[in-house]
């Protein structure tokens, strides 16, 4: 029994002791990581974790690849370092680096972009295995993605002369985010660019090594940046990414002002002067329309170019010719074309109104046949300012009517040109026989309106509501309320009246008409209708003019 009871005693003895030393015994340490993985996240996509599921994050103030968060920032972002992890089969070796921090930290890097994890109470003790709350903290802070196509740099935009400049291209301090590819390489985009249109690029890619086109196939973007904002244009055969209809490029170049030399450089914004390459982010707009239409508190609505410089119209060109330049070789550059080899417009304006014709070589655009032009107060090419109207009217003098108009979806508009009659003869002002240019109104689309001698004040008396009869001179009408006009024509001069159920356009009390006759016998026998004026012959003879009268301001009022 004395023997039983040590043993027991005993026994205790051990068990205490081995309790005693267990409670003493420090815990044992967390291993490390030792591997890197890809976890498809329903949210996020394909996102990069430890091999125990913590998610990596980049920091968009990193994409120089050099770590820029120190300090206090490190309790809520600890550092991620593993020597020779082991590699989810997604992963490549090669995209993976160490770096040593300044403060002899080491570092593990992917694509070149530093790796942390997130502490949510900056305490280092991290987030949940599986969570992804970092990311788009602060709109700086990512989960690291297997593959961005886009990624975000916040930093200080620094130019190829050296200077600091703020996102407005001016010289200055400001922390800027901005676009880069996947390795951190920043992104532009150029001023005369318009949408889906590349006007930097020339022909033979000559100019493609200083501002080589971006293309990728569109992958992981970073929280925030919007999918449905990127597509691709073709551009001499070769593909390029646009953001909101801009096209993006590098700043290519090697030298000591041409190129961003390392990842996360912003020298484009400097070469060759400030604000004609920018940086891109999500508050960059839209790019604007090669041409839109622009509100004048004068005149109304304006089309203009992408910039909103106004555009022109020339009396003489009715026929839809370039009567100010036909050799496209001009010395003096008051009146330059416009062109745009890609025309887009916003909905307030039809695409199919816009036309190209070739003037000696020289493209030119035409609005409903209309060649187009800019405006160059000095003649020497350089365009006037955007929303001035500096050209509209010019040419008025005390003899003569303006020639030039600024361009507008006008109902009615002015012509100056060689009156022709169906006979083949020509005429001047009231259906005179003789040489001479003659003012007149036509249509929006260059269509001669008429006038009949015959009627009276807001009477026509040529239509009868016989269909034979009144076919050759169809009512001319579009609402006397809802006119656009040139300047110098007086919007009280126009009326309406109604004919045998039809509404028709008066002017000065005149009836106005369209000439349509067939065969040789009317302006729109000819596919080109535009500035025809077959009608002032008819009823006219080698003494007396006929009946029917081209219309303008001189026109006195009817009888």
């Amino acid at each position: 029994m004395k023997q039983f009871k040590s043993l027991t005693l005993f026994s205790l003895v051990l068990i205490s002791v081995y309790l005693s030393s267990c409670k003493s015994d420090p815990s044992p340490a967390t291993p490390p990581p030792t591997g890197i993985s890809v976890v498809a996240n329903s949210s996020l996509g394909s996102v990069l974790t430890d091999n125990k599921n913590q998610t990596l994050y980049f920091f968009a103030s990193d994409a120089a690849g050099i770590p820029t968060c120190t300090g206090a920032c490190e309790k809520y972002w600890p550092v991620f370092y593993v020597e020779n992890p082991t590699l989810d089969g997604q992963l490549s070796s090669t995209d993976f680096a160490v770096i040593t921090r300044s403060d002899g930290k080491k570092q593990s890097t992917y694509k070149g972009f530093p790796l942390y994890y997130f502490s949510p109470t900056g305490d280092g003790k991290l987030e949940k295995a599986g969570e992804t709350n970092g990311d788009g903290v602060d709109n700086v802070w990512f989960a690291a993605k297997l593959n961005y196509t886009i990624m975000i740099s916040s930093e200080q935009l620094v130019g190829a002369d050296g200077k600091n400049y703020t996102s407005a291209s001016v010289e200055g301090s400001e922390i800027n985010s901005f676009f880069t590819d996947g390795n951190g390489r920043t992104l532009y985009v150029f001023s005369n660019d318009t949408q889906n249109n590349n006007n930097f690029t020339a022909a033979d890619l000559s100019n493609n090594t200083i501002w080589p086109m971006f293309y990728a196939t569109l992958g992981d973007l970073p929280t925030g940046v919007t999918r449905s904002d990127f597509s691709e244009i073709t551009v001499f055969g070769q593909k390029q990414l646009t953001y909101k209809g801009r096209p993006l490029y590098y700043f290519g170049g090697n030298t000591a002002t041409v190129g961003d030399h390392n990842r996360g450089e912003t020298r484009g914004i400097s070469f060759p002067s400030p604000g004609i390459w920018h940086t891109v982010n999500n508050a960059t707009t839209a790019a604007p329309t090669s041409i839109t239409t622009t509100q004048n508190a004068t005149l109304g609505t304006l089309i203009t170019d992408s910039k909103g410089r106004t555009l022109y119209m020339f009396t003489k060109d009715t026929d839809g010719s370039n009567h100010f330049c036909p050799t496209g070789q001009c010395t003096t550059v008051k009146w330059p074309a416009f062109y745009s080899d890609l025309i887009t417009v916003p909905n307030t304006l039809q695409a199919s109104d816009f036309a190209t014709i070739n003037v000696a070589g020289t493209k030119q655009t035409t609005y409903k046949g209309w060649p187009l032009y800019y405006y160059a107060p000095a003649g020497d090419g350089v365009i006037e300012a955007a929303g001035s109207i500096g050209g509209d009217g010019f040419g008025a003098s005390a003899t003569s009517s303006a020639l030039w108009y600024a361009a507008k979806s006008y109902s009615i508009m002015v012509a100056n040109a060689q009156l022709k009659g169906v006979d083949g003869n020509q005429y001047v002002g009231e259906s005179v026989p003789g040489p001479g240019a003659t003012f007149y109104f036509v249509d929006g689309n260059g269509r001669t309106i008429y006038r009949f001698n015959n009627d009276h004040s807001n009477t026509d008396t040529f239509t009868n509501g016989t269909a034979t009869h009144d076919a050759p001179w169809p009512l001319f009408y579009t609402p006397a309320a809802n006119l656009v006009l040139p300047s110098s024509i007086n919007r009280a001069d126009f009326g309406e009246i109604t004919v045998f159920g039809q509404k028709q356009l008066t002017y000065k009390g005149w009836p106005l008409y369209y000439f349509n006759g067939n065969g040789t016998n009317g302006d729109a026998s000819d596919p080109a209708v535009r500035g025809k004026t077959g009608g002032v012959s008819v009823g006219s003879t080698a003494t007396t003019a006929g009946p029917w009268r081209i219309v303008f301001t001189s026109t006195t009022i009817a009888p």
